[in-house]
């Protein structure tokens, strides 16, 4: 069963950090609807997800590891070609960014791909 608490913490700390770094505003979003949209484009359930490697879900592991790690290293990183293992394989660019506490210690990271054309 998922700790409905701790879902709705997630979102909302995704969401405010896709604000503060990209000025997306989706707080009119309602969280079920977001939390749909994520599972449902992602082709796997939260409890699935929760504990596995981020770069497992590419098909370059090290590809998308180099990305992850220039995403802590570097603070932000725009435009990162990979292809997403999803029901089909998907190409993506993938966009990340650090977001930090007021004091500037890094409290995590906001890591988006979005579907482009070939």
């Amino acid at each position: 069963m998922i700790n409905r608490d701790a879902s709705e913490l997630e979102i909302s700390t995704l969401l405010k950090a896709v604000y503060q770094k990209y000025g997306y505003d989706f707080s009119q979003y309602s969280q079920a609807h977001v939390r749909r949209r994520i599972m449902n484009r992602m082709a796997i359930s939260r409890d699935n997800l929760i504990g596995t490697n981020f770069s497992d879900y590419f098909s370059d592991l090290h590809n998308a590891e180099d990305g992850c790690q220039h995403v802590f290293s570097k603070g932000i990183l725009i435009g990162y070609p990979l292809t997403f293992i999803n029901k089909k394989k998907t190409n993506v660019l993938f966009n990340g960014s650090v977001y930090n506490d007021d004091n500037g210690k890094v409290l995590g990271a906001v890591m988006v791909a979005r579907e482009v054309s070939v």
